[in-house]
């Protein structure tokens, strides 16, 4: 929740005074929230996996 909430907080100071900035902000951050929670669950299966959890 922490990631999404510092890649939602960043685009989000990215945007513009029009309804199409915020439009394309708000889909970038959906689509690199998706990207990143993908990405740390690998991690932390891999991590799991290792230590034999």
């Amino acid at each position: 929740a922490l990631t999404i909430g510092i890649i939602a907080s960043v685009e989000g100071m990215k945007v513009g005074g029009s309804a199409e900035s915020l439009g394309l902000h708000v889909t970038a951050s959906v689509v690199k929230s998706i990207f990143i929670v993908i990405i740390l669950d690998g991690l932390f299966a891999m991590f799991y996996a290792a230590i034999g959890f």
